[in-house]
């Protein structure tokens, strides 16, 4: 409770002192709460690991730096296969007949009785 008493008042008063723009605090505030998203959910480590290069990345390039390593990310994942089923399956390759359960959840009973056609490539 202290830190954020503590933290409200070093900010109302950089927001006073006209050193901080009261848009920037709610950026930073809920970029910190999206953060702890990734904490809970198991993510940290992957996160962590991200924000480096992508901080680079936008301090050297800017904005449009960033949107090239997203892309380059996304490519990577692309290419990547857990137990031989593509790691962004359905979506990369697009196959809408396995929309089962990404977007939304499915009937259970037909998820687990269905057949997944991913050929596993064995000369990878």
């Amino acid at each position: 409770m202290a830190t954020l008493v503590g933290t409200m008042v070093i900010s109302s008063t950089a927001v006073d002192a006209n050193l901080v723009h009261p848009l920037s605090l709610i950026i930073v505030g809920l970029s910190y709460l999206t953060s702890l998203l990734f904490i809970t959910g198991g993510m940290g480590g992957a996160a962590t690991t991200l924000r480096y290069p992508f901080l680079v990345l936008g301090n050297f390039i800017g904005l449009s730096g960033m949107g090239i390593g997203f892309i380059l990310l996304i490519f990577y994942m692309a290419r990547l296969r857990s137990v031989g089923v593509p790691y962004l399956a359905p979506l990369i390759p697009f196959r809408p007949q396995e929309f089962k359960d990404v977007f939304y959840r499915g009937n259970l009973k037909k998820l687990f009785n269905s057949e997944h056609k991913y050929p596993h490539d064995e000369n990878e």
